[in-house]
């Protein structure tokens, strides 16, 4: 299995009309599989509160943080910074990516390593609670969203528009035959 990516990926496979043959289909062998993610890299994506990433010297420990680890995309929330939408490169060479919020809270943002820097096709700020990048290596297409979805003390009507974001973002890739990747932070509560 050296060929298999550590982190399978569905391809997303055009809408197909329904068939009338009530014969089933043979199951795909391991080596259909394994052509099958031939084109889809090996990745490792992390997700991290970051509780704040509002200064330079909480980037940088982050960063440091970061250097043992293997890793291609980082999505964070909490980054709680003041810029609307910011896109740079890190000393490192990473590139940072970020959404925040004029009140110093909130946040989300995706970190691409430098490797995969100058495969970055776009970058959108939705809002302080959903950023989105696409990535493109050749024939791979990649859409890692970062979203933070507000707590329970909020009403219904916050978490809905990360809702209905997160639904355009994933209809937009599925048209444009991406993977789509989501890091978040659901805030979920089981019980009372």
């Amino acid at each position: 299995h050296g060929d298999m990516p550590t982190c399978l990926l569905q391809p997303l496979q055009p809408t197909s009309t329904a068939t009338t043959q009530s014969t089933p289909q043979p199951s795909p062998t391991n080596d259909a599989l394994t052509q099958q993610y031939r084109t889809t890299p090996d990745l490792v994506i992390l997700h991290k509160n970051a509780r704040g990433l509002s200064n330079n010297d909480r980037i940088q420990e982050l960063l440091i943080e970061l250097e043992p680890l293997k890793w291609d995309f980082i999505t964070l929330n909490e980054t709680m910074r003041t810029t609307r939408e910011e896109v740079w490169v890190t000393d490192g060479g990473h590139l940072f990516m970020g959404s925040g919020h004029n009140e110093n809270t909130r946040g989300v943002a995706i970190l691409i390593h430098r490797r995969w820097k100058k495969h970055m096709v776009q970058f959108r700020a939705i809002s302080e609670r959903v950023a989105m990048a696409d990535i493109c290596r050749g024939r791979f297409k990649v859409r890692v969203v970062a979203a933070y979805f507000p707590h329970s003390g909020y009403n219904d009507a916050p978490v809905q528009h990360v809702y209905d974001s997160l639904t355009l973002l994933h209809k937009e890739a599925t048209t444009k035959h991406m993977h789509f990747i989501l890091g978040t932070d659901c805030n979920a509560r089981v019980g009372p």
